[in-house]
């Protein structure tokens, strides 16, 4: 018999209580239901993961976090509205959530002291050829695309390639 690595928690008190979701024993989210007086529950999301996750893995989440939601919709009375859980975001909606990540994270180094390395179209160069998934030139389309590359730049893949290779990198042949 296997146990679910989900489990939700709920701990409350006289101001409210808190709904952790765990995932294989680490908290990954929890919802804050705070009382109010004469008022509904004011309630809260906090996701408390951070970082990259495999998709897979962070589908699973996603269908656990779905569960706190549906909590929190029968708390303040109102219907679930998983359909809305489920949009699909935009292009800007993904560009704006990691620059809000990318700024979240800047300001944590900088707490920290650690260095944060720019974006650069020559980090993504190097990332994309040491990842090793895709053709030399699906590598130069994305990063043109991504910094407004001109055509005469096509050499970059190649050149960072050999670049690598002689930093002591090991990078990936490049595939057909």
């Amino acid at each position: 018999m296997s146990t679910s690595p989900f489990k939700i928690t709920r701990t409350c008190d006289d101001k409210g209580c808190i709904y952790s979701l765990y995932v294989n024993g680490a908290r990954i989210a929890e919802l804050n239901v705070i009382n109010r007086e004469d008022l509904p529950p004011k309630i809260e999301l906090e996701f408390l993961a951070v970082g990259s996750f495999d998709w897979k893995e962070a589908q699973l989440w996603a269908s656990e976090l779905v569960k706190l939601t549906e909590v929190a919709d029968g708390l303040i009375g109102s219907k679930p509205n998983v359909e809305g859980l489920l949009h699909t975001p935009t292009e800007k909606e993904i560009e704006m959530a990691k620059a809000r990540a990318k700024a979240k994270a800047a300001k944590q180094a900088k707490k920290t002291g650690e260095k944060v390395p720019r974006e650069s179209a020559a980090q993504m160069f190097k990332d994309l050829i040491m990842a090793g998934k895709l053709t030399d030139d699906q590598i130069f389309a994305t990063v043109k695309k991504k910094f407004g590359l001109d055509d005469k730049k096509r050499s970059y893949v190649a050149w960072y390639r050999n670049q690598l290779s002689k930093d002591g990198q090991k990078p990936p042949a490049a595939k057909e």
